[in-house]
């Protein structure tokens, strides 16, 4: 009997760190450019990045105090291409962010960098996110 409460807590403990790990990439994980890894989750995208840039550009009245954002992704954050100043070696979080799955755009305010080589985001990398509405082809 105890051996199976022990395995059972055990187990537990496994899907919890695996848990953890997917939340982590999906939210977090920092994914630099012109790696075997980058082109793994571009090929993963729905969004290309030329379509990512393209979303920015026909949106480019609607990304109020961004300007001066390169119109090619760099890093990737979780699901989303970050269109931003370089800034290297430490580049700024505060960028333009599309979705690589939907297209969705979003403005991410932040006083924080990426350090060069990080794997995942700071703690508490966000001040704010607002989401941009896009025009619409008839607008």
């Amino acid at each position: 009997m105890m051996r199976t409460i022990v395995t059972f807590i055990a187990m537990l403990g496994g899907m919890a760190a695996v848990m953890g790990d997917h939340k982590a990439y999906d939210n977090d994980r920092v994914i630099w450019p012109n790696s075997r890894e980058s082109a793994e989750k571009v090929a993963a995208f729905k969004v290309t990045p030329e379509a990512a840039s393209q979303i920015l550009t026909e949106n480019s009245e609607r990304l109020r105090g961004f300007v001066g954002y390169k119109h090619w992704p760099g890093t990737i954050i979780g699901d989303y291409y970050r269109f931003g100043l370089a800034g290297k070696p430490n580049p700024r979080l505060q960028s333009v962010y599309v979705n690589g799955f939907t297209g969705r755009v979003e403005l991410r305010y932040s006083t924080k960098s990426l350090k060069a080589g990080a794997r995942s985001l700071p703690a508490d990398p966000w001040d704010k996110i607002e989401v941009v509405e896009l025009k619409k082809p008839s607008d």
